[in-house]
């Protein structure tokens, strides 16, 4: 195409030699550099650090930028490695934790083992926030599975909560952890029937919530008419805002499994369900009153002296993980007006 142009990102084209080579020729020279040189060289040449000599430094296009390059270059490198690593596994004690994710996968697929290892110390205080429904990584198909399974379940008897006098007022609003432990349960005794109940009854009190549902016929009609509705919606169709609810409420519920299985308890996952994640194409930016002042508010709230947070520098205006990352920092600039925040730790982590 004549006049075309083929454009890459900073970060796609990260490793071509020109860019590196580029990139490291200017500014200021920093140990981080140095670290980036020496690694690099490493990866080429296929070999160890500790087996990296210093001619191989000085005959490589990248390793020859390092300043006052000598015999001590590597050592430095693997030692600021290795104090990097020991910081890392070292158990911090006397914290409070605000783990926070665009989605439910994103902090476990960012760095569940660091967390494991920070949980075993009962001095620690762990609150894990869900910033958008992620209604969108459900299918239509799995609801449907999940719908139908409920509706065999209530026929059987087994779902016997709907049975009590208050449970369709404000009983299903209560014991939501039972439905996390019942699903853990199931899982160690491995019965795939018993998840599946599980499932059902945290199922069972969305419907009641997002329909206002009153009775137990009630709760049976909505779901065949729910059912029906998927069967006519398309894959990747926006659904309409109550089964939108319900698949987040859905993940929600997944992920207090996984926190709940390393011994977090339900009341400490919220799920904010930010207003600008809508399902469109296209979503609104963060707005201050919907988006931003509930994080401040729990903030004010929680108190977390360590704050973590999806950093994804490459992200555009459309993408969530960019939208949630704005809300969070405006959100803790509003903070930092009330309270010193100069011991406050936030920790970036990629997935």
């Amino acid at each position: 195409l004549k006049g075309g142009r083929f454009y890459l990102t900073h970060g796609a084209a990260s490793e071509l030699d020109d860019v590196v080579q580029h990139e490291l020729s200017k500014g200021k020279w920093t140990n981080e550099r140095t670290e980036r040189a020496v690694v690099q060289v490493c990866q080429k040449l296929n070999k160890f650090g500790r087996h990296l000599t210093l001619d191989e430094l000085k005959s490589d296009k990248i390793g020859q930028l390092i300043p006052g390059l000598n015999g001590e270059t590597v050592p430095g490198v693997i030692a600021a490695f290795e104090e990097k690593i020991n910081k890392g596994i070292s158990i911090l004690e006397n914290e409070t934790f605000y783990h926070t994710g665009p989605h439910h996968d994103d902090i476990m697929l960012g760095f569940l083992p660091h967390i494991i290892h920070l949980i075993r110390s009962p001095k620690n205080k762990h609150y894990f926030t869900n910033m958008t429904s992620g209604f969108t990584s459900v299918t239509n198909q799995y609801v449907s599975k999940v719908l139908n399974d409920t509706l065999r379940f209530l026929a059987d008897g087994k779902i016997q909560m709907t049975d009590y006098s208050d449970f369709f007022e404000n009983g299903y609003r209560f014991k939501t952890d039972k439905d996390v432990y019942h699903y853990l349960d199931r899982i160690a005794s491995n019965n795939v029937e018993g998840q599946a109940r599980g499932l059902s009854h945290r199922v069972v009190r969305s419907l009641v919530g997002i329909f206002g549902i009153r009775s137990k016929r009630e709760l049976i009609a909505k779901i065949n008419k729910n059912l029906s509705y998927l069967a006519n919606c398309y894959d990747g169709q926006k659904n309409i805002p109550e089964i939108q609810q319900l698949k987040g409420m859905i993940r929600e519920f997944e992920e207090e499994l996984v926190w709940a299985h390393y011994g977090v308890q339900v009341k400490d996952v919220f799920h904010m369900r930010l207003g600008f994640y809508s399902g469109d194409v296209f979503t609104e930016n963060p707005d201050r009153e919907r988006d931003i002042e509930p994080i401040f508010d729990q903030l004010i709230e929680l108190n977390p002296t360590v704050i973590s947070l999806a950093f994804d520098p490459e992200g555009s205006g459309p993408d969530t993980h960019y939208k949630v990352l704005q809300a969070i920092a405006e959100a803790v600039r509003l903070w930092g007006k009330k309270k010193d925040l100069s011991k406050l730790r936030i920790w970036g982590y990629r997935n």
